[in-house]
């Protein structure tokens, strides 16, 4: 059985600020077997992920969000997309790539949108030899443009993310102060073994947070067979059915996402190009 990661938030009054606390349970795993990632390269997929997931918290009752990272040198592309109640998906392009570089130059492209929404907000970040764990940062500064750091601990699945609240009494948040913050908190958690999540949250508690919520994070991919047989029918408008099926009567088709795979017959599109 998979331990689905949590994503815990708190919110301190006095200093105006949430903290939130992203453990990743049995995720990263799922994911290095589905991609078949190599040893050298999950370091790299490990600090996008953790860092990209506290991305959540900005999320409103059923918005959904893509972050993509275009890499130009070297070149692939990495999807990762969610939706506020915690549902997860990873893209992997090219499915064999293993040369994770410790800096990357490209783009990063953030897109949301509410349920079928055909048109969603976009954001495009110009990476120029940075850090995957500092992509998110720059992603927080340029687009969200909200005070906000996040940081992965080291030999843990866990990233903790600070987020100042807007207050106009307020100034803006040293940056001094904002590191010993996260620095404060990651040591408190590396010097705690908590038995279960409970304990956890009451040790939080005692520091003079408020718990608000807990989202479990879960791999969920909505690939489904009628998403198949569409997009069999779309790429049938550029040739034929004939011509996409040859002289066969069915198509192995595969979800590029969770690498399901689905046989599809040539009647199945017959029949669902006539709605189109």
């Amino acid at each position: 059985m998979i331990n689905n990661g949590k994503l815990h938030t708190f919110l301190d009054l006095k200093k105006n600020f949430t903290l939130s606390y992203f453990h990743a349970g049995d995720i990263l795993d799922l994911l290095y077997n589905l991609h078949q990632m190599p040893a050298d390269g999950q370091k790299y997929f490990e600090d996008s992920i953790l860092t990209s997931v506290q991305l959540i918290n900005f999320l409103k009752p059923q918005e959904m969000m893509g972050f993509y990272i275009d890499s130009i040198d070297p070149k692939f592309m990495l999807k990762i997309e969610m939706n506020e109640s915690g549902s997860l998906r990873t893209l992997l392009l090219p499915e064999n790539f293993s040369e994770f570089p410790t800096k990357i130059t490209g783009e990063c492209r953030l897109t949301k949108m509410i349920g079928s929404s055909s048109v969603p907000y976009t954001s495009i970040i110009k990476l120029e030899n940075i850090s995957f764990s500092e992509i998110i940062n720059q992603t927080l500064r340029e687009s969200y443009q909200v005070e906000a750091k996040i940081s992965v601990f080291q030999h843990k699945p866990i990233s903790v993310m600070i987020h100042r609240l807007p207050r106009t009494d307020m100034a803006s948040i040293d940056q001094e102060i904002e590191d010993k913050m996260i620095s404060t908190v990651i040591d408190f958690y590396n010097t705690h073994a908590f038995s279960d999540e409970k304990e956890m949250i009451a040790a939080v508690e005692k520091l003079g947070f408020i718990y608000l919520r807990t989202r479990e994070i879960e791999f969920r991919c909505n690939c489904s067979r009628e998403r198949m047989v569409s997009g069999l029918v779309h790429l049938s408008q550029g040739t034929s059915i004939d011509g996409l099926f040859e002289d066969k009567s069915e198509l192995e088709t595969r979800c590029d996402y969770c690498k399901t795979s689905y046989l599809i017959t040539k009647d199945e599109v017959i029949k669902a190009s006539k709605f189109n």
